[in-house]
């Protein structure tokens, strides 16, 4: 996992984010505490996926924002 600092992200965005959509996760940190994730569109839909799959109806729709 690449580890930066929001400061840094903000300079460097495009990169982390070919780093993400290539399979690896980006953490992004403020005063060197994590406090962000920027994972690929393909490993978000396998979480939402993954979570949505043992809950109800109703409870799925209170997941999605």
């Amino acid at each position: 996992m690449c580890r930066t600092s929001i400061y840094d992200a903000r300079n460097n965005f495009s990169n982390l984010v070919k780093l993400a959509e290539s399979g690896e996760p980006v953490e992004l940190t403020r005063y060197d505490k994590p406090v962000a994730i920027i994972i690929s569109y393909e490993e978000y839909e396998k979480k939402i996926t993954k979570e949505n799959s043992g809950l109800q109806n109703g409870e799925r729709n209170m997941l999605m924002f």
